[in-house]
């Protein structure tokens, strides 16, 4: 997910491959507590440990707050009529990987594996069930993707950076994009988007302009 090879082009035409950061230490750099999280993302990653995914977000949570942060996940809801294209390459993409994991030797079959995880809306709901038991805030809203959410609510002013893996959140006007996270790390990546700025010599509406390029 994501701009396609965005990251890479970061890394070597920018020459920045961001800034590795305690965790503990993000509230301080971003000014404030409330940090968006990306949940979808996490649904993904956590669900490679199949039934745990669960007590996977409980660490997670316990981890931002003992940092001091008060997480606020966000949730993808039905995809926009306007990714039905990128949906269905997506579900060939997936359908010829199947077939892989089919036919692979048991040594492959773990790394196919996780390219063709299914997260259904019903392990989204179970998060969300226990967040409200927690008193974790959350937003889910129809014909938005999780990433967009968090931009949109940096903007307003909730908080100053958004947690995901997917670099579509540089096209929000976010400074910080925190990525690289597990729960067994002390330490995430972050990204200052003017540090991207200006080492690729561009203005924001020239990044955007690049993004859309890359497709």
């Amino acid at each position: 997910m994501g701009i396609k090879d965005l990251k890479k082009l970061i890394n070597v035409k920018a020459n920045y491959k961001g800034t590795i950061v305690p965790l503990a230490d993000i509230k301080k750099l971003i000014g404030g507590k409330i940090l968006p999280v990306d949940a979808s993302i996490y649904l993904y990653k956590f669900n490679y440990m199949e039934s745990i995914y669960i007590f996977c977000f409980i660490q997670q949570i316990r981890r931002f707050i003992e940092a001091g942060l008060m997480p606020l996940y966000v949730f993808d809801g039905e995809p926009p009529t306007e990714k039905g294209d990128t949906l269905l390459e997506r579900k060939e993409r997936k359908a010829k990987i199947v077939k892989k994991h089919e036919e692979a030797h048991e040594k492959d079959k773990f790394k196919l594996k996780k390219q063709i995880i299914n997260v259904e809306m019903e392990y989204a709901h179970n998060v969300m069930g226990f967040l409200s038991v927690l008193g974790i805030p959350f937003v889910i809203i129809d014909k938005c993707e999780a990433e967009s959410i968090c931009g949109s609510l940096v903007e307003m002013g909730i908080g100053s950076a958004v947690m995901t893996e997917d670099t579509d959140i540089l096209l929000n006007d976010v400074r910080y994009w925190i990525n690289g996270y597990t729960n067994s790390g002390k330490n995430v990546i972050v990204y200052d988007k003017k540090e991207v700025l200006k080492g690729l010599g561009v203005n924001n509406k020239q990044f955007k302009r690049l993004c859309i390029l890359l497709g």
